[in-house]
């Protein structure tokens, strides 16, 4: 079969090309045949080196012959991945491309048959050591692409995206089906070298499938060599934070018996806490605050939101502390909602109004009869001021997550 596509690729490109092989142990050709338009008609794809650059053809059938559709140049000197996925919806392939550009990374392409034609839809670098295409969700549903970033020794940082609104978003709701291959992966390789760096990452990828003691105990395994990989600090987090907390009791009538229970995200988000500091005004190098942070989808639409909770003098008082709801949109963090008078846990409820969640807070202090609020979505914010909200009423039972 590779042979039929190799010679009728050679058809179509000049006499002195040569087809690329992928630069993986076994060193397929970089072509294939893939429905990259979605009309149920097999497109021949392939790349060649000419003059030194690298080049993709698309041949599409016309009666019993191809014709050229598009040509482009790519964005390395070799191939790592050469392959077609649903990556961007469940009805094409597009193109999915690793172009080497350096001796372990590669650069992330995604071609997508569009109606200005055929285009690169990744907008920013996507640099990586090792890519995988996986389909995490249901059947029929679009894949996610797992990045395999290198640290150090044989360390990886990996994440997991799916592509969503125009854009690769992080794919977290998969993370405890994918990390288990970490999981693996870093238990293999401990077994013959003992490092803190490795014991890191697999204290990481645990805390990422949901094992929480699994990942205090490997925690634990890196903080007791002499210079803990990446940082004491950090790894400390891994018991300190752990999602341990006592279920919510009922009160008030309410019952909270279905909540499970959300911990904050241990991994620094620099870009996420330039726009808190923007939000609020103020520099996280300046003052003394805390920043928690959970990653939800508020709306379903698979882009989380991020609901952020402020700890500090300036920013608590006898009612509480400081929130705010930030969405993300074209890659940035934009504020949708600051709180006051935020009390842990945040109640994340199943019920919706105009499209999102609605948010439960616990109402204390400042002479007032304690009580639960429910903040709804009004169709363009919540409610900042959740003191003056409705009240749960007593018998309801509340499902969803609590933001311990």
């Amino acid at each position: 079969m590779e042979g039929m596509v190799v010679a009728t690729l050679m058809q179509y490109i000049p006499r002195e090309a040569e087809v690329v092989e992928v630069q993986i142990p076994s060193r397929p050709k970089a072509i294939g045949m893939v429905d990259m338009d979605g009309d149920g008609v097999l497109e021949l794809v392939g790349a060649y080196r000419l003059r030194g650059k690298i080049w993709v053809t698309v041949l599409k059938p016309y009666g019993h012959a191809w014709c050229v559709a598009a040509t482009f140049k790519g964005k390395g000197y070799g191939v790592t991945y050469f392959g077609a996925a649903p990556v961007t919806n469940g009805r094409t392939c597009p193109l999915i491309v690793g172009w080497q550009v350096a001796a372990i990374w590669s650069d992330l392409s995604v071609y997508d048959w569009t109606r200005e034609g055929i285009r690169d839809v990744i907008a920013r670098n996507q640099y990586h050591s090792f890519m995988e295409v996986v389909q995490l969700n249901r059947p029929g549903s679009t894949c996610e692409i797992a990045l395999w970033k290198h640290d150090t020794g044989k360390a990886y940082k990996v994440k997991v995206y799916r592509w969503c609104d125009g854009r690769l978003i992080p794919a977290r709701d998969v993370y405890p089906v994918y990390f288990q291959k970490v999981v693996t992966y870093y238990k293999r390789l401990l077994r013959r070298v003992d490092s803190t760096v490795y014991w890191y990452y697999l204290a990481d990828a645990l805390q990422k499938i949901g094992d929480e003691q699994g990942a205090a105990n490997a925690a634990a395994k890196a903080l007791a060599f002499k210079h803990p990989y990446p940082s004491k600090e950090l790894l400390e987090t891994f018991q300190r934070e752990k999602c341990t907390y006592e279920p919510v009791e009922n009160q008030k009538g309410i019952d909270f018996s279905n909540l499970k229970n959300a911990c904050e995200e241990n991994e620094k988000n620099e870009q996420l806490e330039k726009a808190v500091e923007e939000a609020f005004d103020f520099k996280l190098a300046e003052e003394n605050v805390r920043l928690s942070y959970y990653f939800v989808d508020l709306n379903d639409d698979g882009i989380e939101e991020v609901f952020v909770y402020l700890e500090g003098p300036f920013f608590c008082g006898t009612g509480g502390c400081s929130g705010a709801v930030f969405r993300q949109e074209n890659g940035e963090y934009v504020p949708l909602t600051r709180f006051s008078l935020v009390r842990r846990p945040v109640i994340v409820s199943e019920e919706k109004t105009h499209g999102y969640r609605d948010l439960i807070f616990y109402v204390a202090g400042g002479g007032i009869e304690d009580f639960f609020a429910r903040l709804r979505f009004d169709g363009t914010t919540y409610p900042s001021n959740p003191s003056i909200q409705s009240k749960v009423k007593p018998g309801t039972t509340i499902r969803g997550a609590a933001l311990v």
